[in-house]
């Protein structure tokens, strides 16, 4: 006859049944909540990065950059149309009544692909850009 066991102690076959059951559920419990806690942290996570991202996505400085790169013909002349648009870097600097950024951006174009430094300035009328130096 097998002899069970629970920590050293011997007990009948119910009882260490029993005590496998138990010790199943409590580690599906656990495993079960573990995953539960990551699902929402992956989900908080990803929530407020395409939150973030759409938030400043749609700021008036981004909106005038995007316009100010597509509008200039130089730009287009160097990548013989613009596919896409890739914000590198960005310096943003807004005070009470007046504002200064500076972009880095990646310029993706059906020719080629261009780098372009753009400098715009706040008025009391919205974001103006004032200097497109374009590095190929």
């Amino acid at each position: 006859m097998e002899e069970y066991r629970i920590k050293g102690v011997p007990v009948s076959e119910e009882a260490y049944n029993d005590y496998r059951r138990k010790r199943k559920k409590r580690r599906n419990i656990i495993l079960l909540v573990v995953v539960f806690k990551v699902v929402i942290a992956i989900a908080a996570i990803l929530f407020f990065y395409f939150t973030a991202k759409n938030v400043i996505k749609d700021t008036d400085v981004i909106v005038e950059a995007h316009e100010a790169i597509y509008d200039n013909e130089e730009v287009l002349d160097a990548t013989g149309g613009i596919i896409k648009v890739n914000i590198m870097n960005s310096t943003i600097d807004i005070d009470a009544f007046s504002g200064d950024a500076e972009f880095d951006i990646e310029v993706v174009g059906e020719e080629k692909n261009v780098n372009v430094h753009l400098h715009l300035f706040q008025t009391h009328d919205g974001w103006e850009a004032d200097e497109i130096s374009i590095e190929e």
